[in-house]
């Protein structure tokens, strides 16, 4: 059963270049199927990076696409986290932050394939069940067959990111053509001021595609 939106208007209310997204009809906010304890996937973000001194808070949103045809063009991803993120005093860690830029080009990735016919649209707890039970890469491989995964993701700090903190991501895919995909990000802060960027390049296994 699907949980109801937090009040994400005063959560993420730091951020007004992204509160207008937040009721815009051009704009949905995404269902995170991820948090569910049901679904292995993701546990990592899941089960350690959130947490009530860690990742407190985090929306996803797309932009609608101007035809039941076109791809996802642009989307954003909203945190809001607190001090348990930090590493260096009063700077969130690193490792924090290329987690929050990989989640959110991870989502636009995920936002588009769901869009189509893609194994996306099936998964579900027996899928995670069978992939456990893999233990070999070839096997792998295989099951992921469909599947996009990352082969590049080239991460740029700008400027240190205090902790705790309330920052956004906004992605734009910039090639899909069904092959691959390559996706950019830039992480803002309330003043729209660029924290970070990632630029990723996505293939999809079974296919033949150039980089």
């Amino acid at each position: 059963m699907s949980k109801p939106h937090p009040d994400f208007h005063s959560i993420f209310s730091a951020l007004p270049w992204a509160l207008p997204l937040l009721n815009s009809p051009e704009w949905v906010v995404a269902e995170r199927f991820r948090m569910d304890p049901a679904y292995p996937i993701d546990s990592f973000v899941r089960d350690r990076v959130h947490g009530p001194n860690g990742l407190l808070y985090q929306a996803e949103l797309y932009k609608v696409p101007s035809s039941p045809s076109s791809s996802i063009e642009e989307t954003v991803s909203l945190f809001s986290f607190a001090e348990g993120l930090m590493g260096f005093s009063g700077i969130t860690h690193g490792g924090a932050l290329a987690t929050m830029l990989d989640e959110s080009v991870g989502f636009a990735m995920v936002a588009n394939e769901r869009q189509r016919d893609s194994p996306w649209n099936d998964w579900n707890p027996a899928s995670d069940a069978s992939l456990l039970e893999t233990m070999d890469s070839v096997t792998m491989m295989q099951k992921l067959k469909g599947f996009y995964v990352t082969a590049n993701l080239d991460i740029r700090f700008l400027r240190p990111v205090l902790c705790p903190n309330v920052v956004g991501v906004h992605t734009r895919v910039i090639e899909n053509n069904g092959k691959s995909m390559k996706i950019r990000g830039v992480m803002k802060d309330a003043k729209s001021e660029e924290l970070a960027t990632v630029d990723t390049i996505w293939i999809k296994l079974g296919r033949a595609a150039r980089l």
